[in-house]
């Protein structure tokens, strides 16, 4: 009796291990789960906050001027144009919120990924820009408050079209 009991003993223990062994192996696989799981929703969250951060400004037919509403704060707005050479944009910001800005670049296509492209010369921490674009793309103006605090603007945007001005 003694031996038997010796050897379901020595049985139990054996299982009791693999028993051990099979639950850690199913703890690591939960644990990986877990990891891809969260990675992916971050991943989904940056996609998603990406794909809305950016607004493409749609001028309405026969216009060339557009008003564009919103607010900023501890989130920016970034208004999307495509222009061509020698077009003339005028931007013009108001708020009643004194740090209210605005910069403007051009999407370089030309470098690789995290350039975020060249800024219009005196488009940088403005509340107005008038000028002729020098090249072709997509240009941004990315509204924001650099202290963070939210500001309710209007974004006046006026693209005229390439040539000579009636005054020229």
């Amino acid at each position: 009796m003694k031996r038997g009991r010796k050897i379901k003993w020595k049985r139990n223990l054996i299982e009791s291990k693999e028993d051990k062994s099979l639950m850690l192996k199913r703890n690591i696989i939960n644990v990986k789960r877990a990891v891809i799981l969260a990675f992916a929703v971050m991943i989904l969250s940056a996609l998603s906050a990406w794909a809305q951060s950016e607004t493409r400004i749609q001028f309405p037919p026969v216009r060339n001027t557009v008003t564009l509403k919103g607010t900023v704060g501890e989130s920016n707005k970034d208004y999307v144009l495509r222009a061509t050479e020698g077009q003339r944009l005028q931007v013009n910001l108001t708020s009643p919120n004194p740090y209210g800005r605005l910069n403007i670049y051009r999407t370089n296509y030309d470098e690789p990924l995290g350039s975020a492209g060249e800024m219009v010369e005196g488009a940088k921490d403005a509340t107005g820009w008038n000028g002729t674009l020098e090249a072709a793309g997509d240009y941004h103006i990315y509204v924001f408050n650099p202290k963070g605090e939210n500001t309710p603007f209007t974004l006046e945007v006026t693209l005229l079209p390439a040539g000579p001005r009636a005054g020229d």
